[in-house]
């Protein structure tokens, strides 16, 4: 099966939405409210895919086959005072659930890996909600689960943070 991954273009942007509202819909039920998901179109996150395809602090890589956007990552580059540190953020991973448990995830990865270093950066974070499912991933991936953090007050809903001491 052949695939192409390269950087996502604004021309990306339907497919970029389509995929993350699937995937967001497909992953996050159950820990995400109903009434939230529901609400959520492609069509209300056009807007918010072009800001972060044209945010030059951004890098969105998607993973096409017969020009079909299967999956993609969101990668950010991480400034301290001004400048790009030699640290990323892996800020997101959706895979379209027709064709997870392919090595794509694997695949986007390394590719973002690839780009950033590039860039000179040689750490990585990422940070995962606890109860989601697929949090096991970026073990996978070479990660390693170094905070665990409630995001609320209730510590209902919490996150890990995984890291890359060296990619």
């Amino acid at each position: 099966m052949s695939h192409l991954i390269r950087r996502a273009t604004i021309d990306d942007v339907v497919q970029i939405s389509n995929l993350y509202v699937t995937s967001l819909k497909n992953t996050f039920n159950g820990i995400f409210s109903e009434g939230y998901l529901s609400k959520l179109t492609p069509e209300s996150k056009y807007q918010q895919w072009k800001r972060n395809i044209e945010n030059p602090n951004n890098l969105v890589l998607v993973l096409e086959n017969n020009q079909e956007i299967r999956g993609m990552i969101v990668g950010a580059f991480v400034s301290e005072g001004g400048k790009t540190s030699n640290q990323g953020n892996i800020l997101a991973v959706y895979i379209n659930p027709n064709y997870k448990r392919m090595g794509y995830g694997k695949k986007l990865v390394a590719a973002l890996f690839d780009e950033f270093k590039k860039r000179n950066i040689t750490k990585c974070v990422a940070k995962v909600f606890k109860s989601n499912y697929d949090s096991g991933f970026f073990e996978k991936v070479g990660g390693v689960l170094v905070d665990e953090r409630p995001v609320d007050e209730a510590d209902v809903i919490s996150i890990f943070v995984y890291s890359w001491d060296k990619i």
